[in-house]
C-alpha cells in the first residue's frame, strides 16, 4: 500500500510480510523537512520504520530551516521503532539519531550544500557519529569525509558496510598516516570513478587487517582509465585478499554513441582473488573464454580463476 503527495514531495507505504503465519508490517515514508512542523502528523510517525528526510534545498530560508531542525529535534527521539534513515547531513541531528536503539542503517544526503558550509557542521557530524556502535551500515557524499569523521567512523564497534558517493572527487589525505582500524567492516561500494575506488580501499581497509569481503563500483563516464582501474585492482588484490564477492558497473552517461570507444579493461589480474561471486556490467559485449555476454552483464558464482580471462 502506498499513499503520494507529489505536490510536497512526500510519500507513505505500508509492505506487509509473511513470515510462518505472522504478518510483519513495515511502515515507511518520504518526507519534506517542512512536514514535521504538524506535531499531529508527526505523531502518527512514531511506530514508522524507515524514514526519509528530503532535501529541502533553497525551498526554506534561515528561519524555517532553524524551526524544522528544532521540530526534528523534538520528534526523533519517539521512533523507538526506527531501523533506517535517511536525512540531510547539515542538520544537526546525529546525536539524536545515534541514541535510537534500533536505527543501523543511515544515509547522510549533501545534494545542495557546498564544501564551506559543510565544514561549519562537521563538528556536529563527527560528535554525532561518536559512539554509535549499533550502527551497521552507513550511505554518505565523499565531500563529508573530513579527517575527523573518517577517524570516529574507524573507531565504530558494529559498522559493516560504507558507501561512499563520491561528489567530485574522493579526498587522498584519508590515507595518511594511515586508515583507523574499523573493526568489523566487511562491505565497501564506491560510486565514483575507478581512481575513487583506489583511494578508498587505502582509507578503509589496510593489508593486515584481512577482513573486506565485498566490494563495489559504479563507476558512470564516458570514458573509462584502464591505468586507474589497474591501480584500483592492484589495491584490491593486496588490500583485501580474502574478497569473496565483488561487483563492477561500468555505465554510460546518457551519449551511448561513445560505447564504440570504450574499452575493455584486462580483468585478469583478478584470478589472484577467490572470488565466490564475480558480477560485472559494461555496455560493450565481448566474449570471455566460453562466455558471450548479451547484453555485456554476467554474474560468475563460481571463482574468477576457473575460467579463462583474456
Amino acid at each position: 500500500m502506498r499513499i503520494a503527495d507529489p505536490t510536497r514531495d512526500s510519500e507513505i507505504s505500508l509492505t506487509l510480510r509473511m513470515q510462518g503465519n505472522l504478518v510483519n508490517p513495515t511502515w515507511a515514508a518520504r518526507l519534506s523537512p517542512d512536514r514535521f512542523s504538524d506535531v499531529t502528523f508527526t505523531m502518527l510517525l512514531w511506530n514508522f520504520n524507515r524514514l526519509t528526510i528530503t532535501s529541502p534545498g533553497d525551498q526554506l530560508g534561515p528561519r524555517q530551516t532553524r524551526d524544522t531542525v528544532e521540530a526534528l529535534l523534538a520528534f526523533l527521539p519517539n521512533l523507538r521503532d526506527l531501523l533506517r534513515l535517511s536525512l540531510p547531513i547539515d542538520y544537526p541531528l546525529l546525536h539524536i539519531v545515534s541514541a535510537l536503539p534500533l536505527c543501523n542503517n543511515l544515509t547522510l544526503t549533501s545534494s545542495n550544500i557546498d564544501l564551506f558550509s559543510l565544514s561549519r557542521n562537521i563538528d556536529a557530524v563527527a560528535t554525532g557519529l561518536r559512539g554509535f556502535d549499533h550502527l551497521r551500515k552507513l550511505c554518505l557524499p565523499s565531500n563529508a569525509l573530513f579527517p575527523s569523521v573518517h577517524h570516529c567512523l574507524g573507531t565504530l564497534q558494529g559498522l559493516e558496510e560504507i558507501k561512499v558517493l563520491v561528489t567530485s572527487r574522493f579526498p587522498t589525505h584519508l590515507t595518511e598516516p594511515g586508515p583507523p582500524e574499523y573493526p568489523k567492516l566487511q562491505t565497501l561500494k564506491v560510486v565514483g570513478s575507478f581512481r575513487d575506488l583506489e583511494q578508498a580501499l587505502r582509507a578503509f581497509t589496510h593489508p593486515e587487517a584481512n577482513q573486506m569481503r565485498r566490494v563495489g563500483v559504479e563507476c558512470w563516464s564516458n570514458e573509462v582509465d584502464k591505468g586507474a582501474m589497474a591501480n584500483a585492482f592492484n589495491v584490491l588484490i593486496h588490500h583485501c585478499p580474502s574478497l569473496t564477492r565483488l561487483s563492477i558497473h561500468v555505465g554510460l552517461r546518457g551519449d551511448y554513441d561513445a560505447c564504440e570507444k570504450l574499452e575493455w579493461a584486462d580483468l585478469s589480474p583478478l584470478a589472484r582473488l577467490r572470488l565466490k561471486t564475480f558480477k560485472f556490467q559494461h555496455p560493450k559485449t565481448k566474449t570471455i573464454g566460453r562466455l558471450v555476454t548479451v547484453p555485456s552483464t554476467f554474474a560468475l558464482p563460481v571463482p574468477i580463476n576457473a575460467i579463462s580471462l583474456p
